[in-house]
């Protein structure tokens, strides 16, 4: 808009961004709360006195101001409420998944050795045979046809 200077704007773009909003706003501002004035003292007031009808016209544009600023407040409030549910989502996922892990034994670079074997880091890198704590119990699967001790 002030490509040349502040003393020499360019009036098709100051129009074409500044102005032309502008005016469709205002237009907007004025028509939607005309239109539903008109409407309602028409329709649901078309047997009121004129001072109610006055009212009507009168109030109609807090009334629609007030009801663009509450949908705009309910669009936040509904923003707000989806970024909160994601943190408590995230706190307690987090929070199990430490418990889930807190007694688990950490893999080794090599990855996580099976059931049964010691879990071994790669060689060279002076890793530490970890043996497993308790033996790992068997499958139901595994011992078909083998009597289970009474």
């Amino acid at each position: 808009m002030v490509q040349n200077g502040y003393f020499n704007p360019d009036a098709r773009i100051a129009t074409r961004c500044f102005l032309l909003p502008v005016l469709i706003m205002f237009a907007i501002a004025i028509a939607i709360p005309s239109s539903l004035s008109f409407l309602t003292t028409r329709t649901l007031y078309s047997g009121a006195s004129a001072a109610t009808k006055k009212q009507v016209w009168r109030f109609s544009f807090p009334a629609v101001g007030l009801s663009i600023a509450a949908m705009w407040a309910s669009n936040v409030l509904v923003r707000l409420l989806g970024r909160w549910r994601l943190v408590v989502r995230d706190e307690v996922y987090l929070i199990g998944e430490r418990l889930h892990n807190f007694g688990d034994r950490k893999a080794g670079v090599g990855g996580g050795g099976a059931p049964g074997k010691p879990l071994v880091e790669e060689e060279g890198s002076g890793a530490v045979v970890v043996p497993e704590s308790q033996p790992q119990p068997q499958e139901a699967g595994g011992l078909e046809g083998v009597a289970a001790p009474a």
